[in-house]
This record gives C-alpha cells, sequence and structure tokens, in this order.
C-alpha cells in the first residue's frame, strides 16, 4: 500500500508538472493568428483624448458648445509584428466567444515589420482625419479646395524611390487633378510597366517626373497611399494619440461638423460609430466591427453607425441596450444623428432593412 501510494503520489507531481509545463509553453510559444478585441470608444468632443488634449482644435472660424458624445471605435489587435499572439491568448480568445481570430497571413505580408504596420496605419488615420476635414468645411458652408497628397509609398511599390510622402500631386498623365481618383484614373489606363509623367510639389518646389506602374491584383499600379487634404482658411488639428487607421473617418466628420455649427448635433446623446469617408462624404466599410459595437456599448454608448456595407456582420450582434443604424454617407450619418438628438428614429434605416432590400442571388449564380 505504501508504494502504491507513492507510485500515485509520483504521478499526480508528474501530472501537475505537465499541465504547469504546457500553460508556460503556450504563453512562450507564438501562435500565427491576429486577435481583434473590443477596444475604447473615444468622444471625439470630448476635451481630453487618447492624446491628452481635445480631438478636434478649429482655428479660423468660430466654434460652438457641444453636448454628448460623438464616440470614434477602435479594435485592439494582438498578433502583428512586434506583438505575436501566444496560443494560451488564442485559447483564452476562443472561450471568450467576442474576439475575432484571423489567420495572420491575411491580415500581414510575411515579411512586414512593425514599423511598416505602424506607418502604414498612421498614414491611413491621417488620409481620414483630411477626408473628414474636407467633408465637414463644406458640409458647413466654409470654401474649401482639395490637395491630393501621397500618405505613403507603400514598400514594394513600383514608385518607390521617384514619389515621395507629402508629395502635392498637381498633374498626371498631362491632367490637372483635383482629387484622388483622377491621379487613379490616369495611371490605371496606362501599360504596366510604362511610366507615367506627373507634376507635383515637394517642399514648396515644383519638379516633373517619370513615375513607373507596376500590377496588382489585375490593375496598374504605382504602389502608393493618396489622400485629399483640405486647403482652406480654417485649419482644423485632429489629435488621436497613437490610434491608428482609416474607420475613424465618419465620426471625425460629425464631430468637427458639430463644433463649427450652433446648437448641440447629438441632443446630448451618446452615439457611436465607425466607417472611413473619402472627400465626397462616402461612407466606406471596415474590419472588426463586431468588437467596434461591444467596445461602444462598454464605453456607454446607446447609439451606433454603421457603414450599410457591414450590415452582413452587424445583423444579430448589436449588443443589448445599443440600437445600431445604417447609413451610406455623410448626409445620411447627419440627419440620423439629427433624428437620434430629436427622439425621432422610426424612420431610420436598419441593417435588417438594408439586407432585405439587397437582391437574392440568381439560380444561375449556385455552384
Amino acid at each position: 500500500m505504501t508504494t502504491g501510494r507513492r507510485l500515485l503520489g509520483l504521478g499526480t507531481m508528474l501530472l501537475a508538472l505537465l499541465v504547469v509545463v504546457a500553460v508556460v509553453a503556450s504563453q512562450l510559444v507564438t501562435a500565427p493568428y491576429v486577435l481583434l478585441k473590443p477596444g475604447t470608444a473615444y468622444d471625439v468632443l470630448a476635451e481630453e483624448g487618447p492624446g491628452g488634449g481635445p480631438m478636434i482644435r478649429i482655428e479660423g472660424h468660430e466654434t460652438h458648445p457641444t453636448e454628448g458624445g460623438l464616440r470614434m471605435t477602435t479594435v485592439a489587435m494582438y498578433g502583428g509584428p512586434g506583438h505575436e499572439a501566444s496560443w494560451w491568448e488564442v485559447t483564452w480568445s476562443r472561450l471568450r466567444g467576442q474576439d475575432e481570430i484571423i489567420p495572420r497571413e491575411q491580415v500581414f505580408p510575411a515579411e512586414v515589420t512593425e514599423e511598416e504596420v505602424d506607418q502604414h496605419s498612421s498614414a491611413q488615420m491621417e488620409g481620414s482625419q483630411s477626408g473628414a476635414s474636407v467633408v465637414a468645411l463644406r458640409a458647413a458652408g466654409v470654401e474649401v479646395t482639395e490637395e491630393v497628397v501621397v500618405g505613403e509609398v507603400l514598400p514594394d511599390a513600383a514608385a518607390r524611390g521617384v514619389l515621395r510622402t507629402d508629395d502635392v500631386i498637381l498633374e498626371a498623365g498631362g491632367r490637372s487633378v483635383e482629387q484622388p481618383a483622377d491621379v487613379q484614373q490616369v495611371v490605371q489606363a496606362a501599360e504596366p510597366g510604362t511610366k507615367v509623367p506627373m507634376r507635383v510639389r515637394r517642399d514648396g518646389r515644383e519638379r516633373t517626373l517619370e513615375v513607373p506602374t507596376g500590377t496588382a491584383e489585375g490593375r496598374t499600379v504605382v504602389g502608393v497611399l493618396l489622400g485629399a487634404r483640405a486647403d482652406s482658411a480654417v485649419d482644423v488639428t485632429v489629435d488621436a494619440g497613437a490610434v491608428g487607421g482609416p474607420s475613424a473617418g465618419m465620426m471625425l466628420s460629425l464631430g468637427i461638423y458639430d463644433q463649427l455649427t450652433e446648437g448641440p448635433l447629438t441632443g446630448g446623446e451618446d452615439i457611436a460609430g465607425t466607417g472611413t469617408i473619402d472627400a465626397e462624404g462616402q461612407v466606406g466599410p471596415i474590419d472588426g466591427i463586431r468588437q467596434k459595437m461591444i467596445g461602444a456599448r462598454d464605453s456607454g454608448a446607446d447609439w451606433f453607425l454603421a457603414p450599410d456595407a457591414n450590415c452582413g456582420e452587424v445583423v444579430g450582434r448589436v449588443p443589448g441596450g445599443m440600437e445600431a443604424f445604417a447609413v451610406t454617407d455623410f448626409s445620411e450619418a447627419r440627419s440620423t444623428v439629427e433624428a437620434i438628438a430629436a427622439g425621432d428614429t422610426a424612420g431610420l434605416e436598419t441593417c435588417e432593412q438594408v439586407l432585405s432590400e439587397q437582391p437574392a442571388p440568381s439560380a444561375s449564380s449556385a455552384g
């Protein structure tokens, strides 16, 4: 009996040791996944944003008091370069049931560095801020023109070494440009491997460049991200701290417009949302909308504005105690906020309605 008890005790100790080793290993060994978790929903109207001060500063125009909240939503991402996720974190995310788990190669190129990811994210945020400023200023009746700016030159770009970040593109292919789409049209009309002449302003001087082209997904490209920068007597500055990416555009445009115009846009309500925005005011889809809705609810929002292109991910996933509406552009986003402020939401479009209005797939497309 004594020997049996000793063997049983030794077996228990070995089992416990194996469990400890397995737990430690799961925390140390990285997993090839990216985890999207609910992040903070920052009020763009607040006096203290993620950068430590007001997120929106406006000079050269009268500003007005605001009430309530307009929250831009974020996702906490784990698993990128320099922030690899462990198997323990992946397992815990699966158990939580509210995180999104994505194979790493679907999010990041194999050789991308942490610095390149940060630069890309910052460039996207800068482009988002520029588009939001253009849209809000125009909606508030402020005269504004646009400059087409190179926001980022991608690592493997055909134009790398020719175009530079912050170059202002004045002409492409002999045509004047007023918006990023003008440059894209000229480039996509060119044969891959040829060069497109562009006149740019760099450091205050104009110069003509011969910009090489390549291909991506069957299209002719030069490999840069373009943005529209507002050129106006009114100066709008956005300080989002370390928050990056393009998805804050819609909420920033609403926040800028709210400060430029009389009367609080929200009527004191706490409203969150997400979506990219271009200089024409079109709202585009984003990633991680389920996690953003959870973060918005946890931050205190009662309402959520979602891009209609994300409606398939919204239906059935709106957190309890919060209502969500679909929007397609700035005008619709603004009127939705105004309806919420007035307590008259009966006519607002939901994601269920958006999906019900989409045509069913034809039988010939099956299979």
